[in-house]
């Protein structure tokens, strides 16, 4: 029973660490700009720098790795309802508020 009780006593300590809450813990891993705020901020984007995504839908919204920047950001694409050859609109968000545009293809 002993035993029992040491494993249970160390489960806890670890799951504690990884929750954040002991000395080893990790890092919180969530965004600090939800996928909501970042969908508001790529809609004010497309308005204000009135991008033309008529026609198109949203295909992925995603949080992903901007290497250059060494940074995460949230990146949304658009794509056509029926196959074209390029101009989705992809618009990247990043936590600062920062947007950058991206057209596929030709």
């Amino acid at each position: 029973m002993t035993g029992l009780l040491a494993i249970l006593f160390a489960l806890s300590v670890a799951e504690a660490e990884v929750l954040g809450q002991g000395p080893g813990a990790l890092p919180d891993a969530r965004p600090s700009m939800t996928l909501c705020q970042a969908v508001e901020r790529a809609e004010r984007y497309v308005a204000d720098a009135k991008v033309d995504v008529s026609g198109q839908y949203v295909h992925s919204a995603q949080l992903v790795y901007d290497a250059e920047r060494q940074e995460r950001c949230w990146r949304g694409q658009g794509m056509w309802p029926r196959p074209a050859l390029g101009g989705e609109v992809g618009l990247t968000v990043y936590f600062d508020g920062t947007v950058r545009e991206d057209r596929l293809g030709p």
